[in-house]
């Protein structure tokens, strides 16, 4: 059995570290062959990564821009040599459509999100339904994003959708070893929420720094991650006068050993189809507060506490667990118990399952 991976790049977001986390555990059990292919490379760290693994091949698309037709035969080219064609994101879900139209080959597709711009359209839905339509098999990641595609394609699109949770390697992220506040410039007596995304509105950092001004200047925040609004949240964190309490550590390759740190993690996007972030943190015995969505509501459930997406909710839920320490633990204990539902191994475990069913 030969997969082929395809996504848009290899940014340091969510769906792309899943897919380099889960690379080596298709050769356990049932193997399955698998390469990776990105229709926009940059030659970083995460495609060195890949090309570090043995027996998985990293093809590089170098020629076109990722929304360029000419990809369509492009991946024509490799996607007929794999048995299924494994597609996340868009526009890589279109552009392998449409490379594999009079192909034979399988197609599988993950849904990511629990929305994107196109459900806001009609003409898109329209041929959102042609393009799911092509598809042999799609995978949700939470019964959020579940509900919220079939409310958008239709009740028919239900007999092809298995719904499979992310998985996170637990007892590797539970192994590294803890930053040290020194190596951060931070005071022993700190209190340090972290917040792990990319810098876009989905993911609302500016929430935080909101409740940051109504929280005592002990609390301090850290923020990981790249992106456009990393500049403007900056900015807004001098504006509001709580520069000082925060640390902007642009996009790192292993964000753990600063996770480790925190007293408790925030969520706080906007919409989120599955919330990986707050499964690390759970693993680690890090309190998790999060923004009351679907998907991530689902992950979190009672290991963690939700607010509505307020400053004055989030600095009342950050307060609740500070000042009630029989609560900080209980929700650790909770935490730790839920991670562990959360496999990476269950998931490509179930990934096979599928690729074997529909071949």
């Amino acid at each position: 059995m030969k997969v082929l991976h395809v996504i848009n790049s290899m940014t340091k977001a969510g769906a792309e570290m899943l897919l380099v986390s889960s690379l080596s555990w298709y050769g356990i059990k049932n193997k399955v062959e698998v390469d990776v292919l990105i229709l926009t490379s940059s030659d970083n760290r995460l495609e060195k990564l890949i090309e570090s693994f043995p027996n998985v091949k990293l093809i590089k698309n170098k020629d076109y821009s990722l929304y360029n037709p000419m990809l369509i035969l492009y991946l024509r080219r490799y996607c007929k040599r794999y048995d299924v064609v494994h597609a996340h994101l868009f526009p890589t879900l279109y552009w392998v459509v449409l490379a594999n139209y009079f192909n034979k080959v399988k197609i599988v597709f993950t849904e990511h999100s629990t929305d994107n711009t196109r459900r806001k359209y009609f003409l898109l839905k329209i041929i959102d339904r042609f393009i799911y339509g092509r598809l042999n098999k799609i995978i949700c990641i939470s019964n959020a994003v579940f509900k919220n595609l079939i409310k958008h394609l239709g009740a028919k699109f239900k007999a092809k959708t298995s719904i499979i949770f992310n998985g996170v390697d637990v007892e590797k992220i539970v192994d590294y070893e803890t930053a040290t506040r020194n190596e951060l410039g931070l005071d022993k007596e700190a209190v340090i929420l972290v917040q792990i995304a990319n810098f876009r509105k989905a993911k609302n950092q500016q929430v935080l720094l909101e409740a940051l001004c109504l929280l005592p200047k002990k609390f301090n925040v850290i923020f990981i991650g790249e992106g456009p609004r990393l500049e403007i949240l900056r900015q807004e964190s001098k504006r509001l006068g709580v520069e000082q309490q925060v640390l902007f550590l642009g996009a790192l390759d292993n964000p753990i050993p600063i996770l480790k740190l925190a007293d408790i993690k925030i969520v706080a996007s906007n919409y989120e189809g599955f919330g990986i972030a707050a499964v690390e943190a759970m693993a680690n015995g890090i309190p998790v507060i999060a923004s009351n969505v679907d998907g991530l509501n689902e992950v979190v459930s009672d290991s963690g506490l939700l607010f509505d997406n307020t400053s004055q909710d989030l600095t009342a839920c950050i307060n609740k667990i500070i000042d009630d320490r029989s609560l900080y633990d209980l929700l650790v204990k909770r935490g730790l118990d839920r991670a562990k539902f959360f496999s990476i191994k269950n998931m490509v475990e179930s990934n096979k399952k599928i690729y074997f069913e529909i071949v």
